[in-house]
C-alpha cells in the first residue's frame, strides 16, 4: 500500500510539473506571436520586441541607396526620415513594425 501511494504522488508531481511549465511558458509565445499586431479601440498596437531600432531604420535606409539619414520622432509604427541619393534630399516615410520597409519617398531640395 506504501508503494502504489508513492507512485500516485509521484506521478501527481510530475503532471503538476508539466503543466504549471506548459501554462508558464504559453502566454509568453501567445503575447509575441498572437497578440502582435492586435487591434484595441481601432488603434494598431505592436509589441516593441517586434519592431525594429534606429540603427535597423539607418541600414535599411541606406541599403536603399540613401545617406546622410536623419531620423525624426517615431508616429505610431511610421518614422519619417530625410536622406540623400544622387544630390536631392528626400523626405523618407518608413514603417519599422508591422511591415519593416520605405512607404513613401518625397523629395524636398537640391543638396547643397
Amino acid at each position: 500500500m506504501k508503494l502504489s501511494e508513492a507512485i500516485c504522488r509521484l506521478g501527481a508531481a510530475a503532471g503538476f510539473t508539466a503543466l504549471a511549465t506548459v501554462c508558464a511558458s504559453a502566454p509568453a509565445y501567445a503575447q509575441l506571436v498572437f497578440s502582435n499586431p492586435r487591434v484595441n479601440n481601432g488603434e494598431i498596437r505592436v509589441d516593441p520586441l517586434l519592431c525594429q531600432t534606429d540603427y535597423q531604420i539607418r541600414r535599411a535606409i541606406a541599403a536603399a541607396g540613401f545617406s546622410h539619414v536623419l531620423l525624426n520622432a517615431p508616429i505610431g509604427t511610421h518614422i519619417r526620415a530625410k536622406g540623400t541619393r544622387n544630390g536631392v534630399v528626400y523626405l523618407i516615410d518608413y514603417d519599422y513594425c508591422l511591415r519593416p520597409g520605405i512607404i513613401g519617398v518625397a523629395p524636398l531640395q537640391r543638396a547643397r
